[in-house]
């Protein structure tokens, strides 16, 4: 069961699908298992995901675009992509 992590804030990201269109979600990263806070979190190593994403996302502090996606005036968010969920 995953779990979020504790004291990581939610991102904004922008999804993209396919075609290149692109839709907003907010994410947060969680692990699945037990959360260790002795240990270093990784966060690339997180599984992101959250409502409005579809699932797990790439880690959206790798990207190397953004995008202006969701309501209007929304600032440029990091775009993602949809990655296999870790165990």
């Amino acid at each position: 069961m995953a779990a979020d992590v504790p004291r990581l804030p939610a991102r904004e990201v922008c999804v993209e699908g396919a075609g290149g269109a692109f839709r907003a979600a907010t994410v947060r990263g969680s692990i699945a298992g037990v959360y260790d806070e002795t240990t270093p979190l990784l966060l690339a190593h997180l599984n992101w995901m959250g409502p409005g994403s579809g699932g797990c996302v790439s880690y959206p502090g790798a990207s190397t675009r953004s995008v202006v996606c969701g309501a209007a005036g929304a600032p440029a968010a990091p775009v993602v992509t949809h990655v296999l969920c870790q165990q």
